[in-house]
Order: structure tokens, then sequence, then C-alpha cells
């Protein structure tokens, strides 16, 4: 294994550095490496897969090989995810890593020879699936002083929730607002927030009701396991973000 001089990329060969996954990996515990080969501590990141790639879960892994390594994932954006290789270099078992600055990161991502150990996932749990066009929600950038935020139009096919989150590192974070509205078309909703946003971005997405009337059975620490999950079509999350005014 090698350090780069001007970054911290670490270089290792294949039969140092690998990942295998197999068929049904992903479940509503999180999602199952068969075998992690790993050149030196390290972790094994689920990343998304837009942009910059946030990490949305990780486990720690000792040198050498591993088997049945089991990712529980602590947050959710998109379907479409990378699962990745890293090292373990700054404190120990805490993951260091910026997406927004991966190679200076000290928990860089390890390559073999020239490429990045990684491997592309689908995350098809994380959504429910729907039909192009059957779920839709209109929301523009908008104040949020009054402490409510207002969706022009949606559609959905049955009972479903608007979710509002502050956006956290590139990802959805605390809840700000919840509402529960019926099948159809909706016009100029109004969701109740509990605070006025701090973050320069808000994401609103619409979920299904599936659990216990009334209530949303949704858990941003376990987007895998909940029965409330948002729609999704063609491994796109039904979901808009906004810049609060």
């Amino acid at each position: 294994m090698g350090v780069g001089g001007g970054d911290n990329a670490v270089v290792a060969t294949a039969r140092d550095a690998t990942l295998t996954v197999a068929a049904g990996a992903v479940s509503s515990r999180g999602v199952m490496v068969s075998r992690v080969v790993a050149p030196v501590d390290g972790w094994v990141v689920v990343r998304s897969a837009l942009s910059p790639g946030a990490v949305l879960g990780a486990t720690w892994v000792p040198r050498g090989s591993s088997s049945d390594v089991l990712i529980r994932l602590t947050a959710a954006e998109s379907e479409l995810a990378l699962l990745s290789l890293h090292v373990d270099r700054g404190k120990r078992k805490t993951l260091e890593y910026d997406p927004e600055n991966a190679a200076r990161s000290f928990d860089s991502q390890v390559n073999a020879g020239r490429d990045p150990v990684q491997l592309p996932l689908v995350l098809d749990r994380l959504g429910i699936e729907v039909e192009a066009n059957s779920v839709l929600i209109q929301v523009e950038d908008q104040s949020l002083r009054e402490r409510t935020l207002v969706v022009p139009y949606l559609i959905t096919t049955a009972p479903s929730w608007i979710s509002v989150n502050e956006v956290e590192n590139g990802l959805p974070g605390i809840r700000i607002g919840l509402v529960s509205v019926g099948a159809g078309e909706s016009q100029q909703i109004r969701v109740p927030l509990s605070e006025t946003p701090v973050s320069d971005q808000v994401v609103v997405t619409v979920h299904a009701d599936r659990g216990g009337p009334g209530l949303f059975d949704y858990s941003d620490a376990d987007p895998l396991g909940s029965t409330d999950r948002p729609y999704s079509s063609a491994g796109v999350i039904v979901s808009k973000r906004i810049t609060p005014e």
C-alpha cells in the first residue's frame, strides 16, 4: 500500500482490496456485504450516487478478510448508491470522510491500481415504486419565516404524507414539517413547520401512508425498514429541494 504525495490516496492490489456482494444484499436490515478484503483496518461505506456522494451508512472492518458485513443505513436520498472501501487512518473507529473534500480526508477511499474499490448498488427497498408521473409534487423556493410551507400542487395514488426536512451535510436531516394528504389531486397544501429552518436548503418528500392510520411510520435512522417509505419512480425519490427565501 502506498500514500499519494499531495493527497491521502491509498493504493492496494486487487487481491488485497475487494468487495463482494451477492444477490439479495439489500434488505430491511441494511446492506449485507458477503466478503470484504481490506489492506488495512478500514470502513465499508454506502454513499449516495448523487453528487457529492454523501455517506448513507458505514461499518468498520479489520485488516484482512471479513464475511457477512452488515451496513445499516442512517440516511436516505436516492435508490442509486455506491459501496466503497475506505481506510481508517484518523481517530480509530470514527469515520472521518468528507465527500466534498474526499482526497484530503483521513479515511479516504482505497484504490486498486488506478481504480477506486467500489460497486454500484440499487437500494430497491428504499422507495415504494410507482409508475412515472403517478405521484408528483410541485413546490418552489419561498419564505418560511412564518413557519409554513406551501405546496402548490400534488398528485398521489393513495393516502400519503408530505415530509419537510432540513438538508444537513447534503442529506435529509431533522424533520421540521409533516402533514397527511388524501389520494388524488391537491392544491395549495399548507405544511406547518415546527421551526424556521437554519440550513440553506430543505427537502420536501412524498411518503406512502401504509402503516397505522394517522401515524407516520418512518424513521430517518431506519429508512429501509420503515413502513411509510417515500415513493420512487425509476430509482428517483419523489421529492423536491428548495431554498428558503
